[in-house]
Protein backbone atom coordinates (compact mmCIF):
# COMPACT_ATOMS: atom_id res chain seq x y z
CA UNK A 1 0.00 0.00 0.00
CA UNK A 2 3.09 2.06 0.51
CA UNK A 3 3.89 2.52 -2.98
CA UNK A 4 0.44 3.54 -4.21
CA UNK A 5 0.63 6.12 -1.72
CA UNK A 6 3.75 7.56 -3.21
CA UNK A 7 2.92 6.78 -6.67
CA UNK A 8 0.80 10.05 -7.73
CA UNK A 9 3.69 12.12 -6.86
CA UNK A 10 6.88 10.12 -7.87
CA UNK A 11 4.93 9.32 -11.76
CA UNK A 12 4.28 13.21 -11.59
CA UNK A 13 8.10 14.33 -11.03
CA UNK A 14 9.34 11.46 -13.09
CA UNK A 15 7.27 12.44 -15.94
CA UNK A 16 8.23 16.26 -15.21
CA UNK A 17 11.67 14.99 -16.03
CA UNK A 18 11.06 12.30 -18.71
CA UNK A 19 9.18 15.32 -21.29
CA UNK A 20 11.83 17.68 -20.02
CA UNK A 21 14.15 16.27 -21.77
CA UNK A 22 12.39 15.09 -24.93
CA UNK A 23 10.16 18.70 -25.65
CA UNK A 24 11.87 19.34 -29.01
CA UNK A 25 9.83 15.90 -29.97
CA UNK A 26 6.08 16.98 -29.25
CA UNK A 27 4.91 13.70 -30.34
CA UNK A 28 6.98 11.95 -27.75
CA UNK A 29 6.02 14.37 -25.36
CA UNK A 30 2.39 13.97 -25.51
CA UNK A 31 2.59 10.42 -25.52
CA UNK A 32 5.04 10.59 -22.65
CA UNK A 33 2.68 13.01 -21.06
CA UNK A 34 -0.38 12.11 -21.75
CA UNK A 35 0.07 7.79 -20.29
CA UNK A 36 1.11 9.37 -17.37
CA UNK A 37 -1.45 10.88 -16.25
CA UNK A 38 -3.65 8.08 -17.33
CA UNK A 39 -1.28 5.63 -15.07
CA UNK A 40 -1.23 8.41 -12.18
CA UNK A 41 -5.39 8.44 -12.34
CA UNK A 42 -5.45 4.89 -12.43
CA UNK A 43 -2.89 4.80 -9.32
CA UNK A 44 -4.64 7.26 -7.15
CA UNK A 45 -7.71 5.60 -8.22
CA UNK A 46 -6.48 2.18 -6.58
CA UNK A 47 -5.16 4.23 -3.74
CA UNK A 48 -8.48 5.61 -2.78
CA UNK A 49 -10.16 1.75 -3.28
CA UNK A 50 -7.47 0.82 -0.79
CA UNK A 51 -8.14 3.56 1.88
CA UNK A 52 -12.13 2.24 1.47
CA UNK A 53 -10.95 -1.24 2.06
CA UNK A 54 -8.02 -0.76 4.59
CA UNK A 55 -8.62 2.51 6.05
CA UNK A 56 -5.88 5.33 6.66
CA UNK A 57 -2.75 4.59 5.56
CA UNK A 58 0.89 6.27 6.39
CA UNK A 59 4.52 5.78 5.43
CA UNK A 60 7.55 7.48 6.88
CA UNK A 61 10.71 7.62 3.77
CA UNK A 62 13.81 6.50 5.39
CA UNK A 63 11.94 5.15 8.66
CA UNK A 64 12.25 8.96 10.14
CA UNK A 65 10.12 9.60 12.95
CA UNK A 66 7.25 12.42 12.28
CA UNK A 67 8.72 15.26 13.24
CA UNK A 68 12.29 14.49 11.57
CA UNK A 69 11.39 12.64 8.64
CA UNK A 70 8.84 13.10 5.58
CA UNK A 71 5.30 11.26 6.20
CA UNK A 72 2.42 10.79 3.51
CA UNK A 73 -0.77 9.82 5.38
CA UNK A 74 -3.85 9.29 3.12
CA UNK A 75 -7.32 8.83 4.44
CA UNK A 76 -10.67 9.25 2.47
CA UNK A 77 -10.42 13.07 2.06
CA UNK A 78 -7.10 12.86 1.05
CA UNK A 79 -7.31 9.96 -1.38
CA UNK A 80 -10.58 11.51 -2.79
CA UNK A 81 -8.79 15.24 -3.35
CA UNK A 82 -6.07 13.03 -4.72
CA UNK A 83 -8.63 11.22 -7.47
CA UNK A 84 -10.03 14.57 -8.45
CA UNK A 85 -6.71 16.68 -9.01
CA UNK A 86 -5.50 13.34 -11.19
CA UNK A 87 -8.63 13.23 -13.32
CA UNK A 88 -8.41 17.19 -13.47
CA UNK A 89 -4.61 16.49 -14.61
CA UNK A 90 -5.77 14.05 -17.50
CA UNK A 91 -8.53 16.42 -18.90
CA UNK A 92 -5.65 19.78 -18.88
CA UNK A 93 -3.29 17.09 -20.14
CA UNK A 94 -5.19 15.97 -23.03
CA UNK A 95 -6.71 19.62 -23.85
CA UNK A 96 -3.96 20.78 -23.53
CA UNK A 97 -2.65 18.54 -26.42
CA UNK A 98 -5.31 19.84 -28.59
CA UNK A 99 -5.27 23.65 -27.89
CA UNK A 100 -1.92 24.82 -27.11
CA UNK A 101 0.53 22.88 -29.72
CA UNK A 102 1.08 26.14 -31.63
CA UNK A 103 1.91 28.24 -28.78
CA UNK A 104 5.93 28.98 -28.34
CA UNK A 105 5.94 27.57 -24.52
CA UNK A 106 4.42 24.34 -25.38
CA UNK A 107 7.39 21.90 -25.30
CA UNK A 108 7.41 23.75 -21.69
CA UNK A 109 4.32 23.00 -20.72
CA UNK A 110 3.75 18.83 -20.35
CA UNK A 111 6.93 19.10 -17.62
CA UNK A 112 5.28 22.06 -15.91
CA UNK A 113 2.10 20.65 -15.47
CA UNK A 114 3.11 17.44 -13.96
CA UNK A 115 5.63 19.68 -11.61
CA UNK A 116 2.10 21.19 -10.81
CA UNK A 117 0.74 17.85 -10.52
CA UNK A 118 3.50 16.66 -7.96
CA UNK A 119 2.96 19.21 -6.00
CA UNK A 120 -1.00 19.53 -5.36
CA UNK A 121 -0.60 15.31 -4.86
CA UNK A 122 1.98 15.98 -2.30
CA UNK A 123 0.23 18.59 -0.87
CA UNK A 124 -3.05 16.56 -0.71
CA UNK A 125 -1.07 13.67 1.21
CA UNK A 126 1.61 15.28 3.47
CA UNK A 127 1.74 14.63 6.80
CA UNK A 128 2.49 17.75 9.11
CA UNK A 129 2.43 21.13 8.11
CA UNK A 130 6.52 21.85 7.11
CA UNK A 131 6.12 19.52 4.34
CA UNK A 132 3.03 21.20 3.40
CA UNK A 133 4.81 24.27 2.84
CA UNK A 134 7.73 22.52 1.19
CA UNK A 135 4.52 20.84 -1.94
CA UNK A 136 3.40 24.95 -1.73
CA UNK A 137 6.67 25.66 -2.79
CA UNK A 138 6.77 22.79 -5.66
CA UNK A 139 3.35 24.06 -7.31
CA UNK A 140 5.05 27.69 -7.19
CA UNK A 141 8.03 26.19 -9.04
CA UNK A 142 5.42 25.67 -12.07
CA UNK A 143 3.91 28.70 -11.92
CA UNK A 144 7.14 31.04 -11.74
CA UNK A 145 8.80 28.88 -14.67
Amino acid sequence: MSMLLTLPVIMSVLTAVLVFFARQNHKLAEAVSGTSALFTLLGSGLLLNGIMDNGPQAVAFGQWAAPFGIVFVADFLAAAMVVIAAIIGVISVFYAMADLKKKPSYGMFHSLIHVLLAGVYGAFLTGDIFNLYVWFEVMLIAHSA
